[in-house]
């Protein structure tokens, strides 16, 4: 799951971000009528059929959308001109276009006629006639921790390289499906080598030139580098990056480093990137070369980031708000809410502990009808934040990330108005909820969404995480 993009680096990139989403279908491409169906935070499933007897289905999980939004799923009849020749179907478009989501839905095709080998086909995000990114193969987390030392060695890189493409090949159900957080145009087909070869060179040309404030663009174009790796990788090829992603991630954070830093370095902007390009850092690795003296240029590199990830932290990460916002759903019409802002102060304990502490009043709402009765909910949740913020090492006890390990806890006091035909009820009522939560610091202002069932309802938490830049004014 991502934010949104606080600045879009070079004005090159931004051109590249609207020819992606602005491609859309010819009056010829379309075949109607378009499934529509209204999704809310619930999610939902949408199916549909195009011309050819093929099935789309679109599995939107809980939490993937904050409102009720009119979707529509639009089967081609005809694919749009793009990079694979061998189409497996015609495609379909997702609107509204450009729709984000804050958890990754499903998109998956059942082909009418039988496919040869499903392992052999990809879907894909039509971004032009000359290029298209594979999807996610597996949906991402937002609490996916990666190794920065993955790659520090060349066997674990060969041991993860062989791994990653038997995991990606073995699909027990057959499926055809990948992951997608945005709406777009999606197609579907069997490329050759040549074909994937000619999407690798494209995907690593699209990399943005160096930006101090262009990171989200960065992570994003080595995303769609990584994507067409992984559909490489499926299709029996061999890697053709090698350390070219690795190399691209160190150029930048020599950059980074070479800028002018502010003192202290708690700029909103300069925090921000710092955050971002460790975790840059984190997610993509850095070059592992056979020569030890630049293996030591790389290691200084890796050790000058994680010790300015570390002083940002320790300098200027002390006080944060706590955006919270809890859907308590039983059914499609009945619904309780918890919403509110905890500030958190954060106490250093001792040499090797934080200590984390917040109060608030967070108004409860809601209501619905269920069955013949009416309710409505009105009262406060007197919350206590309490926890840690702990440090995050990998096997080497070096530094990955530091996460707020917290408990919401507290008293609600609510008046619950329960109405009938023939009239309603007043009662008073008071309970103890209680809430846990992991934040990510490398996660640092962007939404994070939890989703847990229960019997016959589901909750879901969004929580933001805002750094107070100049507390003593809170």
């Amino acid at each position: 799951m991502r934010g949104v993009a606080e600045h879009r680096g070079t004005p090159i990139v931004i051109a590249v971000v609207v020819f992606v989403w602005g491609l859309g279908p010819t009056a010829a491409q379309e075949q109607g009528p378009a499934l529509v169906q209204t999704v809310g935070r619930a999610g939902g499933l949408l199916s549909v059929q195009n011309q050819q007897g093929d099935t789309i289905e679109l599995t939107i999980p809980p939490g993937a959308l904050a409102e009720d939004v009119e979707i529509s799923l639009r089967p081609l009849s005809l694919a749009p001109s793009n990079a694979i020749a061998a189409h497996v179907f015609p495609g379909v478009e997702l609107l509204p276009d450009g729709l984000s989501l804050l958890a990754p839905a499903k998109l998956k095709l059942i082909p009418a006629a039988p496919v040869a080998d499903p392992c052999m086909v990809i879907l894909y995000h039509v971004r032009s006639a000359e290029y298209v990114v594979p999807l996610a193969l597996e949906p991402p987390r937002a609490d996916e921790e990666e190794d920065p030392n993955d790659d520090a060695g060349e066997e674990g890189r060969a041991g993860e390289d062989e791994q990653g493409a038997d995991d990606i090949v073995e699909d027990p159900n057959d499926e055809i499906a990948g992951y997608i957080e945005h709406f777009s145009m999606y197609g579907g087909g069997e490329p050759t080598m040549s074909e994937v070869g000619t999407l690798a060179d494209l995907a690593f040309a699209m990399i943005p030139p160096y930006d101090p404030y262009g990171y989200l663009a960065f992570e994003e174009a080595l995303s769609d580098v990584m994507h067409v790796k992984k559909a490489i990788a499926k299709l029996g090829g061999d890697d053709p990056f090698s350390n070219k992603v690795e190399e691209a991630v160190l150029a930048h954070l020599k950059d980074f480093l070479a800028e002018p830093r502010p003192e202290p370095p708690c700029d909103p902007d300069y925090l921000q990137a710092a955050v971002a390009y460790f975790r840059i850092m984190n997610l993509f690795g850095l070059p592992v070369y056979e020569d030890d003296a630049r293996n030591e240029e790389v290691a200084a590199v890796r050790a000058q980031m994680e010790d300015l990830f570390k002083e940002v932290a320790d300098r200027c990460l002390r006080q944060f708000n706590l955006y919270i916002n809890i859907d308590v759903i039983w059914t499609d019409s009945l619904e309780k809410n918890y919403n509110g802002v905890v500030n958190l102060g954060w106490q250093v304990m001792g040499d090797d502990s934080s200590y984390v502490y917040g109060t608030a009043e967070l108004p409860t709402t809601g209501g619905g009808e269920y069955d013949m009765v009416t309710t409505t909910f009105d009262g406060v949740w007197y919350v206590v934040a309490e926890g840690a913020v702990v440090m995050a090492t990998d096997d080497a006890g070096v530094m990955t990330d530091l996460v707020l390990e917290l408990t919401l806890s507290g008293e609600v006091l609510e008046e619950v108005v329960s109405c009938i035909p023939y009239g309603c009820v007043s009662a008073m009522a008071s309970y103890h909820h209680e809430k846990s939560l992991s934040l990510s610091l490398r996660g640092l202002s962007s939404t994070v969404v939890t989703i847990e069932s229960f019997e016959e309802g589901t909750a879901i938490t969004t929580t933001t995480l805002e750094h107070i830049t100049a507390p003593l004014e809170q």
